[in-house]
């Protein structure tokens, strides 16, 4: 007896967090993956890995065509996500009731010719010279760990 309510209570847990784990990975790979360029593979060292090797029983596929990925737990419970550039990564239900391109973009798209912040160019915006300075010291020193995503500027107490 209690040999059957302790697998029965594996085969719950599995399955629970199988689907959550599915549905996590997907999310976090569209996001990862079309978001902030990672590769696959850094994705899933750096957010897949998951306790007592748990991570081992997710597969993740990213589909570049369609900026979407899909993952599963055990070979079941797939889950998938698309990146929206101006909405980040949506889920898509299983019954597929709200796919990501019914979803209004209430971003409007930022000019190609004009540099960032405003725009896409890669052009920096110009800078001052001592702030440039500044901003290029604050960038070496930011990104010595690999694990380092990002670096938020701040100016008067506040992100300038």
């Amino acid at each position: 007896m209690l040999a059957t309510l302790a697998v029965a209570s594996a085969a719950w847990f599995l399955v629970s967090f199988g689907r959550i784990a599915a549905g996590y990975a997907a999310t976090i790979a569209a996001l990862q993956v079309y978001g902030s360029g990672d590769t696959l593979k850094t994705v899933r060292a750096e957010r897949l890995a998951l306790p007592f090797g748990l991570g081992g029983a997710l597969s993740v596929v990213a589909e570049p065509d369609e900026h979407e990925a899909r993952a599963s737990f055990l070979g079941a419970f797939e889950r998938r996500a698309r990146w929206r550039p101006g909405l980040g990564a949506t889920r898509i239900s299983a019954a597929e009731q709200l796919v990501p391109a019914s979803i209004a973009d209430l971003v409007p798209p930022l000019p190609d010719d004009e540099p960032w912040p405003r725009g896409e160019s890669p052009v920096l915006a110009p800078l001052p010279s001592g702030a440039r300075a500044a901003l290029e010291r604050a960038l070496d020193g930011a990104f010595v760990d690999p694990a380092s995503r990002a670096l938020i500027p701040e100016g008067v107490g506040r992100p300038s």
